[in-house]
């Protein structure tokens, strides 16, 4: 799924740049396939599988998609969410819900998996955890959460904030642009 999410986010960019007609197309279908892989929750939130649409057996999971792979997931969906195609505030909310209420533990280490399971430091899948900064504007809280779990885990990233591919990206979202 995230795979298939990394290349949605390339259809939405030329979608969203140069009026792709070909990319909007293929992003949208790409967005309204990850939007009914969203399993619900009873508490608001929701999980989504690894390999998403499996058809062969020994490829389903019965769990959720890890943090660090979720995030680029996380990120289509909401780049998808911005462009108006397929998914709704409800469902940026859905995923904003899974971080704050299966992912983090009031304490120790946080979850791997969006189902709740696994520990993330350990597993060694907390890279990608400043990608899901992206949903700030679902609830701002999230990246003061992210960055306080980054700063406590020192050792896990070694570059503070701006640790892995994802977290100077995510660090740039939260300064301000002056005018």
């Amino acid at each position: 799924l995230n795979h298939m999410n990394l290349l949605g986010l390339a259809h939405l960019e030329l979608c969203a740049r140069f009026a792709r007609e070909e990319s909007c197309r293929k992003g949208r279908k790409l967005a309204q396939f990850m939007k009914q892989q969203l399993k619900r929750q009873s508490d608001g939130s929701c999980s989504w599988e690894y390999w998403a649409g499996a058809y062969l057996k020994k490829n389903q999971a019965s769990t959720g998609e890890d943090i660090s792979h979720a995030q680029l997931n996380v990120q289509f969906a909401h780049s998808a969410w911005k462009q108006g195609f397929a998914f709704e505030t409800r469902d940026m909310e859905c995923i904003a819900k899974t971080l704050a209420q299966r992912v983090m533990r009031p304490s120790g280490d946080w979850a791997m998996s969006i189902d709740g399971t696994g520990e993330l430091i350990e597993s060694g899948l907390h890279e990608g955890l400043s990608g899901w900064s992206v949903l700030t504007d679902i609830d701002n809280r999230i990246p003061g959460w992210i960055e306080q779990f980054m700063l406590k885990n020192a050792s896990a990233y070694p570059l503070g904030l701006l640790s892995y591919a994802t977290g100077p990206a995510s660090f740039a979202r939260r300064l301000r642009v002056s005018k």
